[in-house]
């Protein structure tokens, strides 16, 4: 992301505290887009499973 910007503000301490923030916060939506794309699968989904078993309303455990 630094690059994309002129290269006098490279230097300026706040552009970077600026940009240092941003990146944080861009790989942390990213993280979670990846998660969100994982719970489509079977093989990777764990809370989405759980979350839609609550919304209808199945029972895991049978009733003996």
């Amino acid at each position: 992301m630094l690059k994309l910007i002129n290269k006098i503000y490279r230097k300026d301490n706040v552009t970077l505290d600026i940009i240092n923030a941003l990146t944080v916060k861009l790989i942390s939506a990213e993280n979670k887009i990846n998660d969100l794309y994982k719970q489509i699968f079977l093989d990777y989904a764990d809370w989405y499973l759980e979350f839609k078993e609550k919304e209808m309303a199945i029972n895991k455990k049978p009733d003996c």
